[in-house]
């Protein structure tokens, strides 16, 4: 089951609207917006596309965004509407025809998840990296307080995560059971995944609430990130040496045996630490220890003919721009997309409907919120620097020698000028006097 293409989104809030839709629209949806609540049930008519998900904001008031909802619910009956505001306002959006209710401040990234959940609906079937992996639908779930059932399925694998009031009550996978079971499970790069709602009766098997669940989920994927940041992305494959292969002080042949059996040239890394008969940092420090006593190496990537033009020129933007500060380069994989889940309320703002932070501020990095902002702005400044910028100091300084030579060479000719007339001045004066003797001589 593929999610719909489209939604209408209805915020009162313009500065609201154009965070929602930006996170919607990142994640592919095609998006029919407005502030205007009069409109909306007319606009949701009249979409060239009929929208499979409405979202509506609750403001104050509230009463017209009630309507709103009720007037969709209306107008398709069929379809699901995701409503978003305070936490007292959630009966009241449900009696009005809202199918799940969101509750705010929130994260973009746990509005755009809890609108594919709905979209999917009951049964629905989709893929884990939709969500952006395990963790991020884990915090979906518990952000509308959902119960039921999630079933993953990875291969010939099966996994089953309880949910009661968005709190898990257990988890199970092959062997493992509870937390050992959640951990193994969010190191899942793709799984398909469906949701069964329901009541849950099954007793809780976790003695932590649910933020405690999510905030052990976020240690354990930042502390597996640690410990494998040597080893390579998920995907990377290692392969035995050759015999006669060197020996690893503290391991013995037989703790080895398990292990290398698994790296035959196909099982990237992320697969052999889940096919591991071992724990998961055990399986890390194996693997750290057989790579630094050189029993593991990494097989060569063959690079496909014709890409060394496209080398060669990311070679070159690359030297272009060696002084410049390098971005963070895009995740490795699901898993890695959640190293950094504990920066994510820095880099995700909160929404509050009250302030001018309306929402989670997912913006861009560096990029200027108006379209085109960034770069009128820096031509205009761009423009006044270089009306009044000063001539270079360079010239100024060369200008200063070469007038300073002329008019040393023309006081110097000067002054040859005025010596030689002074001399001959001079002579003439002699030649006088010397006369003015002669004659009185005679």
């Amino acid at each position: 089951m593929t999610q719909p293409s489209s939604l209408i989104l209805v915020d009162a809030d313009l500065h609201g609207l154009e965070t929602l839709t930006y996170g919607f629209e990142r994640e592919g949806w095609k998006v029919t917006r407005t502030s205007d609540l009069s409109r909306a049930v007319q606009l949701s008519r009249t979409s060239p596309s009929p929208p499979g998900l409405a979202v509506v904001m609750l403001r104050e008031p509230v009463q017209p965004a009630l309507d709103v909802i009720a007037g969709l619910h209306g107008a398709h009956r069929n379809m699901p509407i995701l409503a978003l505001g305070d936490a007292s306002l959630q009966t009241g959006a449900r009696a009005a025809g809202a199918s799940d209710f969101l509750r705010t401040p929130t994260y973009i990234r746990d509005a755009v998840n809890v609108g594919k959940l709905n979209a999917y609906g009951d049964d629905g079937e989709g893929l884990l990296s939709e969500y952006h992996g395990l963790f991020y639908l884990l915090r979906a779930m518990s952000a509308v307080g959902r119960s039921g059932v999630l079933r993953l399925g990875r291969g010939t694998q099966r996994a089953e995560i309880r949910f009661k009031d968005g709190k898990v009550v257990s988890a199970s996978v092959r062997a493992l059971q509870n937390l050992p079971a959640l951990h193994h499970v969010l190191l899942w790069e793709e799984a398909k995944v469906s949701i069964a709602g329901g009541v849950v009766a099954k007793p809780s098997q976790f003695p932590l609430s649910s933020q405690e669940i999510l905030d052990e989920s976020e240690r354990f994927l930042r502390d597996f990130a640690h410990a494998a940041r040597d080893l390579g992305p998920p995907n990377t494959i290692y392969q035995p040496v050759p015999e006669p292969r060197p020996v690893i002080a503290g391991l013995q042949p037989n703790q080895m045996a398990p292990l290398l059996k698994l790296f035959d040239g196909k099982h990237g890394l992320a697969d052999v630490v889940e096919e591991s008969p071992f724990r998961i940092f055990d399986t890390i420090r194996m693997i750290r220890r057989l790579v630094e006593g050189g029993v593991l190496t990494t097989r060569a990537a063959r690079r496909p003919s014709g890409q060394q033009p496209a080398v060669d020129a990311v070679r070159s933007a690359r030297a272009g721009s060696a002084g410049r500060r390098r971005r963070p380069s895009p995740p490795e994989s699901a898993c890695a997309a959640v190293r950094n889940a504990g920066s994510d309320a820095a880099a995700n703002a909160r929404a509050n409907p009250g302030a001018d932070s309306a929402h989670a501020q997912e913006a861009p990095v560096g990029r200027d919120p108006r379209p085109g902002g960034a770069v009128r702005r820096n031509s205009a400044r761009e423009e006044a620097f270089q009306s009044r910028r000063p001539r270079p100091r360079t010239d100024r300084a060369g200008e200063g020698r070469h007038r300073r030579h002329t008019a040393g060479a023309a006081a110097g000719a000067a002054h040859d000028a005025g010596a030689a007339t002074d001399r001959a001045a001079g002579r003439r004066a002699a030649g006088r006097r010397a006369a003015g003797r002669r004659a009185a001589a005679c």
